[in-house]
């Protein structure tokens, strides 16, 4: 007697992988903003996580959320047959310094946003475009121009209206000498996160022609996850694992996965463009989840920074994509 429940089952698989696909193409230009969006909310989703963790170090959190970047993207990797080393000893050892610069940013963005409200910490952190073109400019000898030494000018005005130093704004009676130096030791986190990130996305344009987005990926993953526990141990600083930090962890790390996964999706259906414009939604939840989660409202300076951040970006991207084209 022949067995045909398995057959029809992969029948209606094949079935709807076929329809899954079909639509994808049909609808692509909708579809691609419907992966960021959801890719934007995980994200923003592991970040407001982070100030759930009680009674871990910042690198016991790292640590987790590397291990759910690694573990899922293997299995992805290895039932899709994709190569799990590079060839060549240069992208080998590239890799793993973007590993370790990535894992480095991951411990300071999430300092940042222990000590910084999230909408502050988000929007700092998303300066890092204008810091990997001085950085680019100083590496791969990319020419730097008067629009991006205005750029420059223009976020560093936007940072000093969020943090608000008491030398330049005097010192209000709601916050004292102590708020502002933990406030500047905040932004100083998130900016540090930048620019490690921001040197991480200099070596992925460096390899990017010879490997493939997912293991770009895993390389971040596994090595981070070999490295971690060694700084872990060395800096003393271990929390106790319980239940409930321990599962929202795991959570802010899925969150990660799921932010990075749909993120792939949205760019494999249109340009980096696109995706990246779409990125900036991370600040308009940050703002969201502040307000009406944390009861945090910012003062009228930090939006004003904000807005100021937020535009240079927009236009500095905006006159990259107009330059290629013309």
């Amino acid at each position: 007697m022949i067995d045909t429940s398995r057959n029809a089952q992969e029948s209606l698989i094949a079935i709807l992988k076929r329809k899954y696909n079909t639509y994808l193409l049909e609808h692509k230009e909708v579809m691609c903003y419907v992966f960021a969006i959801m890719s934007n909310i995980f994200f923003s989703l592991e970040t407001f996580s982070v100030k759930k963790v009680q009674g871990l170090s910042v690198m016991q959190i790292s640590y987790f959320r590397c291990l759910c970047f690694f573990v899922p993207n293997y299995f992805i990797a290895k039932f899709s047959g994709e190569e799990m080393l590079p060839k060549g000893k240069l992208a080998n050892r590239l890799l793993i310094i973007r590993g370790l610069l990535s894992l480095l940013a991951q411990f300071f963005y999430y300092k940042g946003y222990m000590i910084l409200p999230l909408a502050e910490a988000a929007v700092l952190f998303f300066t890092n475009p204008v810091i990997t073109t001085v950085i680019a400019s100083c590496l791969l000898s990319e020419k730097f121009e008067v629009k991006d030494l205005a750029a420059c000018i223009s976020c560093i005005t936007g940072i000093i209206l969020i943090i608000k130093p008491p030398f330049i704004f005097g010192s209000s009676d709601n916050e004292g000498q102590d708020s502002w130096e933990i406030k500047f030791l905040g932004a100083s986190f998130m900016l540090i996160a930048a620019s490690s990130r921001s040197l991480a996305s200099i070596i992925i344009r460096k390899v990017s022609k010879q490997v493939s987005g997912l293991l770009v990926t895993l390389h971040y993953g596994a090595t981070s996850s070999l490295f971690a526990p060694a700084l872990i141990v060395n800096s003393g600083s271990m929390g106790t694992l319980t239940l409930q930090n321990t599962s929202t962890c795991i959570f802010l790390g899925i969150m990660g996965f799921l932010g990075q996964l749909f993120m792939a999706k949205a760019l494999a259906l249109t340009k980096a463009s696109k995706v990246s414009i779409m990125g900036y939604m991370q600040i308009v939840f940050a703002y969201l989840l502040d307000i009406f989660i944390n009861d945090n409202i910012p003062d009228w300076l930090s939006v004003v920074g904000t807005v100021l951040i937020c535009v240079t970006l927009f236009t500095s991207l905006y006159q990259n994509l107009t330059s290629k084209q013309s």
